[in-house]
Parts: C-alpha cells; sequence; structure tokens
C-alpha cells in the first residue's frame, strides 16, 4: 500500500477474502496509516519486516503507482512473490505497477499462471479467480519463465 491508492476495491477484496476465513493484512513501505483517495488504511506489516515468502498471494492496489515504484522494498517484495509462484492480482493500474516491476502480466487476450488482472469494472470476477488461483498455492509453470531480477 502506499499513498493514493483505492482503498474502496482494495477493501471488496479483503471482504471477500475474510469472508471464508482467509488472514489478509495490509503491507506498505512502512508500519501504520496510509493515506488514501477514500481516507487512511493501516498497514500491520512492512515490506521490510514481512518476508514475502510467509504470504500466499499478494494484491496490488489500484493508484499509488509512482509511489510503490519508487521504493526498492516494494519493488523487491513484488518480484520475490512472482519468482516464488505466488498467486498475484493487480487492481486498474496496480497493472502498470507490475510492469514496472519486471513482472510479465496477462493481457485481454492471454493469460499467466497464477496472475489476475482487473479492471475497476472486473473487481469480483478478478477476485474470485484470484481465491481459485490461491487454492494452488504456487504456480510452477512459472519456473519455465525468466524471472524478474
Amino acid at each position: 500500500m502506499a499513498s493514493g491508492i483505492d482503498a474502496t476495491s482494495l477493501s471488496a477484496v479483503q471482504q471477500a477474502l475474510t469472508a471464508p476465513g482467509a488472514v489478509a493484512l495490509y503491507v506498505g513501505p512502512r508500519l501504520g496509516t496510509i493515506k488514501t483517495v477514500q481516507g487512511t488504511l493501516d498497514a500491520a506489516a512492512s515490506t521490510e519486516n514481512m518476508p514475502p515468502v510467509l504470504f500466499d498471494g499478494l494484491v496490488i492496489p489500484d493508484g499509488g503507482v509512482e509511489a510503490l515504484a519508487a521504493d526498492d522494498h516494494v519493488m523487491e517484495f513484488v518480484q520475490s512473490q512472482y519468482r516464488h509462484g505466488k498467486t498475484i492480482l493487480a487492481l486498474g493500474t496496480g497493472r502498470q505497477f507490475l510492469e514496472q516491476a519486471g513482472v510479465v502480466a496477462p493481457d485481454e487476450k492471454s493469460e499467466r499462471a497464477g496472475i489476475v488482472v482487473a479492471k475497476s469494472a472486473q473487481i469480483h470476477t478478478a477476485t474470485e479467480a484470484f481465491i481459485t488461483a490461491l487454492t494452488q498455492h504456487r504456480h510452477p509453470l512459472r519456473q519455465t519463465e525468466t524471472a524478474p531480477v
């Protein structure tokens, strides 16, 4: 999470994850309050104090792309999630961030193992696809791809 993100879409995904019993944490560049377009959210962990391999999946928020991309720890966190075959959901402009991180995101005509991209009107459908992909735990098809460094 970074300043300027869309909290509405991120909160919708968190609610969908926690409803069946998943634990969803907001992770930011630092602990504490993050200013969003709609108000604030609290980051319970930071990209410095929580190793990315401890998470089953990652949701990249809509908005705040510049702030996220400017932080090397955030970039490394996302690249590590990708290299470890973790499930990734990119909301809205989160797709641009994935590209800046060197993570190949799917387009409308193709798929990538365990990576879901959602336009704002597709949040519900994409969240369902993300939850389904999370049940696979990892996506070994990515091991045949060149991982970003």
